[in-house]
């Protein structure tokens, strides 16, 4: 198949004289973390989950995609090696499968609203699974849900804050996440 560039760095549409067209692409979606401006967008979310409860959460997940009436465009499983060595790990203490889930949110509050509850209720499906999510893809997390996913949380905010007391080093997740935890 012919093959043209889109304008993007590595984003090839097929040909429209041999009757493709990328319509994800013309209708503007993009894949993003955490931010939505205008056009419905493509997000990406993850969770991990230990081998014996993998069909346990794929079973609760299925039935909260059906509820939420969620575009799901794709899902990606692998195999995650449990890791007792990183200070925060998304690895569970055992074996794992990582479940990545591609879905369109629609940007507006109500699109940003209804993505997050569902967000939300995966992660909470997730760590009621003995599993985590991946931090850097996560929103409006409650604390404590953070806490039960990542038990090693508020020890890892408070040796941030002894290396660096006036936050010289931050992110995204940490003013969102870390300024509430050394808060309490």
């Amino acid at each position: 198949m012919s093959r043209k560039r889109t304008g993007e760095p590595g984003v090839r549409c097929p040909d429209k004289s041999r009757g493709g067209e990328n319509t994800r692409q013309k209708r503007g979606s993009r894949i993003i973390v955490g931010t939505c401006k205008t056009a419905p967008s493509d997000v990406i979310q993850e969770f991990f989950v230990p081998i014996p409860r993998f069909m346990i959460f794929m079973e609760g997940m299925r039935g909260i995609l059906l509820e939420e009436k969620t575009n799901l465009l794709g899902v990606t499983l692998r195999y995650v090696r449990a890791n007792n060595e990183t200070a925060l790990s998304y690895a569970p203490k055992e074996d794992a499968f990582a479940v990545i889930l591609y879905f369109n949110e629609l940007c507006s509050a109500n699109g940003r609203a209804k993505a997050n509850g569902l967000i939300n209720r995966l992660v909470h499906l997730a760590v009621n699974c003995g599993g985590t999510f991946y931090l850097t893809y996560a929103r409006d997390l409650e604390m404590d849900c953070l806490r039960k996913g990542y038990r090693e949380i508020d020890a890892f905010f408070q040796k941030k804050h002894a290396v660096d007391p006036e936050n010289r080093f931050t992110s995204r997740f940490f003013e969102l996440h870390g300024k509430r935890g050394l808060a309490r």
